[in-house]
């Protein structure tokens, strides 16, 4: 997550009320960069604390920190500092000792973000052309994405289009000219009169490319310090055995957590393959018809209504109590579902033909490969395969009535056409998965590669570490431009 992601966030919510600098700090996965950063949480704090009237004039400009040749600016330490802050703000608990802690966490991490700049210069490290340009183009799609992003929520939550755009070219010129025109208000409070998207986005550029070119820095580093020579049959015992228990502990206590884990792995996200498996795990394949737009929202009153009826009507039979009142509502509670029905026929016309179609397919035996292909959402070139974990020994927080569903079905079963939460489904059940270690020789390979990029982790890690602290020797700070960042939260 880099730090300006915070900044689309604000103004996703229209909250610009904190910084919505372009600032060149983006945070690091640790197992990336090999840092033991506490990453600072994106988002402003729901009871900001209050502002210091005498706070000391503050220079964004000035070097508050010497790395080598380069030169930090205050006004990133101040960025860093407003993340960090954040946490303490939660909680509506910041003085003195929460500044100070903050402050010396901004400084902690903003050398560990330049760190390895400030490193593959000292070590005569330059970036290719081709690397520059790779990088130049990175950046570019990255701001085209969040310039879109930020016209479509503003476009929505300023109540310019009744319904969310899917792209800003959904827009006519006087919704375009009513977006901007809010955009830059916004901004234009937050920085100075005349301030621009534009402008903004051209601060993001730089930051985009910087995040970047350490990325790509990063990379050059490891290359360059590290091995890739495979770790001996005892170091993947130790390895494969520590990670075994340490799944089986995590997944027994939170279940889902093994979810996360198998389609990490499966997405290319963790070099940690799945060793256990949880009890009540299934998986499943489905077909999804999403009607375009929202249903009427008289169908939700409507089924509301009839949920008070049905308790009334339940507790006047119980009571053996006015049988003219139960008619009443038996007579009003089929209105409601007759109503409720036309409703709905209208919301999914546009796709019961395809439901209909799907099912008569999956009744004469078609594959369901195949289906998923044919009418599952997907870009060309890609593959309309469906496929997800689900949990059946209790309640599956993430597919919920999907996973109900999916529980009453056998092993290669495939299901009705159902409606959940708005749309068609139909199901297939692939597999219950049995609870226990995976087989080891079934996933050997994927071991001895896990234990050897986490060798190799460890080795990055003592690394980044050693030239840290070579980092903090030979650092010059300037506190005298940072260490009042602080004192806007004080009085």
């Amino acid at each position: 997550m880099k730090f300006y992601q915070r900044i689309l966030a604000l103004m996703t919510a229209a909250l610009l009320a904190l910084s919505l600098t372009g600032c060149l700090v983006a945070t690091k996965d640790a197992e990336t960069d090999g840092s033991n950063a506490t990453e600072p949480v994106s988002g402003a704090a729901t009871d900001a604390p209050s502002v210091n009237p005498n706070a000391s004039a503050f220079d964004r400009e000035a070097v508050a920190v010497e790395l080598g040749d380069l030169q930090i600016k205050a006004g990133e330490i101040a960025d860093v500092f407003d993340q960090y802050i954040g946490l303490f703000s939660y909680s509506g608990s910041v003085g003195e000792a929460q500044i100070e802690q903050c402050l010396d966490m901004s400084l902690d991490y903003i050398l560990q973000y330049y760190l390895p700049m400030w490193k593959a210069k000292e070590l005569g490290i330059e970036l290719s052309e081709a690397d520059e340009a790779e990088i130049d183009a990175l950046a570019r799609e990255q701001v085209a994405e969040e310039r879109d992003a930020v016209i479509c929520q503003f476009a929505y939550y300023y109540g310019i289009t009744e319904t969310y755009p899917e792209d800003p070219s959904a827009l006519t010129e006087e919704e375009t000219a009513a977006v901007m025109a809010a955009i830059n208000e916004e901004l234009a409070g937050v920085f100075y009169e005349g301030f621009t998207f534009e402008q903004y986005l051209d601060q993001q550029l730089e930051t985009y490319r910087t995040g970047a070119r350490i990325d790509r820095l990063t990379q050059v580093l490891k290359e360059r310090t590290l091995t890739d020579d495979a770790v001996d049959a005892e170091t993947v015992d130790a390895w494969y055995a520590e990670t075994l228990e340490k799944q089986r502990e995590t997944f027994t206590e939170l279940p889902s957590e093994y979810r996360t884990a198998a389609e990490n792995y499966a997405d290319g996200d963790s070099y940690v393959p799945v060793l256990y498996v949880p009890e009540g795990f299934a998986r499943i394949q489905v077909l999804e018809f999403y009607p375009d737009g929202d249903p009427d929202e008289n169908i939700e009153r409507n089924a509301a209504e009839m949920t008070r009826l049905e308790a009334e009507y339940g507790a006047l039979v119980l009571k053996g109590e006015n049988e003219e009142r139960q008619q009443e509502i038996a007579a009003r509670y089929a209105e409601l579902q007759k109503e409720n029905k036309m409703l709905e026929d209208a919301f999914y016309a546009g796709v019961i033909d395809s439901v209909n179609a799907a099912d008569k397919a999956v009744k004469e035996g078609a594959s369901f490969e195949d289906l998923m292909d044919t009418y599952n959402s997907h870009a060309e070139g890609e593959s309309g395969k469906d496929e997800r974990l689900v949990y059946l020994a209790g309640p599956d927080t993430r597919y919920g009535d999907l996973a109900t569903e999916a529980a009453k079905l056998n092993p290669g079963e495939i299901s009705e056409p159902v409606v959940i939460d708005g749309a068609y489904y139909i199901i297939r059940m692939v597999e219950r998965l049995p609870e226990g270690e995976t087989d080891r020789a079934s996933v050997e390979d994927a071991v001895t590669a896990a234990a050897t990029a986490a060798n190799r982790d460890d080795a990055w890690e003592a690394q980044f570490d050693s030239w840290l602290a070579e980092a903090n020797e030979i650092a010059v700070f300037h506190p005298e431009t940072y260490e009042s960042i602080g004192d806007m939260y004080l009085y």
